[in-house]
């Protein structure tokens, strides 16, 4: 009923495209290393996709090999993450 978005409209296209979870903010300038930030997204991924690792790796844009390479970077167990 307007010609401006709000951010409730934001709101509802993302929960319509990535299901009703609210996407999760950034961290603060600062508040997390990129390794850090990697790590926490491929443990969400993990979370999201139930662990199915073929998904997670493209949802990060990464080859299987190279999401094993961030398993042994970030000591993560991907069957028991999470």
């Amino acid at each position: 009923d307007s010609d401006c978005l709000r951010s409730s409209d934001i709101d509802v296209a993302l929960a319509v495209v990535g299901g009703s979870e609210r996407p999760t903010a950034l961290p603060a300038p600062g508040a997390m290393t990129i390794d850090e930030l990697e790590r926490a997204m491929i443990l969400q991924c993990l979370r999201h996709y139930g662990r199915n690792l073929t998904r997670v790796a493209d949802a990060l844009g990464l080859s299987r090999a190279a999401l094993y390479r961030r398993f042994q970077k970030y000591a993560i167990d991907p069957e028991h993450s999470g």
